[in-house]
């Protein structure tokens, strides 16, 4: 619990100096595939124990986005540490009823937008409970610390990008990261320049 509390104080710093600075130095630009491949393989160990699987469906390898890499693949690894354990919780305590935790990561490209999806075969969540996942120091969890699912949105919120849960109860859980195209990203900087250089030579 230490060092995931650890982890998660990093990740909320990383966040932090994203949105105050937004320099090179904290922010770089981050192929999508990259990301979600390193995050799986760091959790590699944890999803073998929880007797998991994961499916990786990739749209356009080539899509990138501007990220603080270790903020972002901490909230995807997030979700994917929350998939396990609502999974793994309802297993049939016969080992021979178990059933394989399975975990489907997707992205697709719309707009200016690339779009992430985790979606496990897990329990899901309460209808009651959505509008409170969010919320720091939030779980339902005896072991949790609430940090999980609000450090994915502030990271997330701090990329300019958003997150969704789209399933109902019994289905799984299945979230939804929005996250700006490096294109786009790069393109509203250069028009924010303009706008401020215009507003700087007019005389009135």
């Amino acid at each position: 619990l230490g060092s995931r509390l650890t982890d998660l104080e990093q990740q909320v710093n990383d966040m932090l100096l994203f949105s105050k600075s937004g320099t090179e130095q904290v922010v770089s630009p981050l192929l999508v595939s990259e990301l979600i491949e390193d995050a799986v393989q760091t959790m590699d160990a944890l999803i073998s124990n929880a007797n998991g699987q994961v499916d990786i469906q990739f749209s356009d390898d080539s899509s990138q986005i501007l990220a603080n890499k270790n903020a972002l693949t901490g909230a995807i690894q997030n979700l994917l540490h929350n998939a396990l354990q609502a999974a793994s919780g309802n297993k049939n305590n016969n080992a021979s009823n178990e059933k394989k935790v399975q975990i489907n990561i997707q992205t697709y490209l719309k707009g200016d937008h690339v779009y992430i999806s985790v979606k496990d075969n897990g329990p899901g969540i309460n209808a009651d409970l959505v509008d409170k996942i969010f919320q720091p120091f939030y779980t339902s969890s005896s072991n949790g610390t609430g940090l999980g699912l609000a450090v994915v949105k502030s990271v997330v919120n701090a990329h300019q990008g958003e997150v969704s849960y789209l399933s109902h109860q019994g289905e799984g859980a299945h979230f939804c990261l929005k996250l700006p195209l490096l294109a786009a990203t790069q393109l509203n900087k250069d028009t924010n320049k303009d706008t401020l250089q215009e507003k700087q030579n007019d005389p009135s």
